[in-house]
């Protein structure tokens, strides 16, 4: 597992990769996102618009990871601490989260 780092506040700094992997993974491949797809039922600015993410890592996440996405500002959609997942896999996640401005 290589860790990552990031700040927030007044001078966020986005994710990145520390030196090293540790937790026995050394000589581990990195994990990425073979699949990392995103489509929208609309394109009509002011319409109802659903997101679908299609993400596909390149390994087993392991239980307890968490998938962020971010850069998705100036949506309409309130802040919420359950959102509806779909999919084949949906149920190997706990819930989702929606943080507007995020």
């Amino acid at each position: 597992v290589i860790p990552t780092i990031t700040a927030t506040g007044s001078q966020p700094i986005p994710a990145i990769p520390m030196s090293a992997a540790v937790l026995g993974a050394a000589s581990a491949p990195a994990v990425t996102f073979s699949t990392k797809d995103v489509l929208e039922s609309s394109t009509v600015r002011g319409q109802t618009n659903t997101l679908s993410f299609v993400i596909q890592p390149s390994s087993s996440l392991s239980a307890n990871s968490l998938i962020t996405v971010t850069g998705l500002t100036g949506t309409q959609t309130a802040s919420t601490t359950s959102i509806a997942l779909s999919g084949a896999q949906a149920a190997s996640f706990s819930n989702g989260a929606w943080t507007q401005n995020t």
